[in-house]
């Protein structure tokens, strides 16, 4: 809700109508849950979008997938970063 309503207010400020910086605000933010979700950065429960983290002794944990620092990075450079 947060991050839709941030994103309304933007819109507003850049000439919207508050009915399409709504609308506006609702498809950017769902499409940016669907994309992080797609990519395993984040996770979405109760309208809440989040991601975990967490490094230590070259082993990471995003979100509860635990794997090697060299294959985390892997996984991006296979989408061109």
């Amino acid at each position: 809700a947060m991050a839709t309503e941030v994103t309304a207010k933007t819109a507003l400020l850049q000439g919207y109508n508050a009915e399409d910086a709504q609308k506006l605000a609702q498809q950017q933010v769902q499409g940016l849950a669907a994309m992080g979700q797609m990519f395993k950065l984040t996770t979405q429960k109760d309208g809440v979008i989040a991601s975990q983290f967490h490094y230590a002794d070259n082993q990471v944990d995003l979100n509860g997938n635990k794997m090697s620092l060299q294959e985390f990075i892997g996984q991006f450079a296979m989408l061109g970063a």
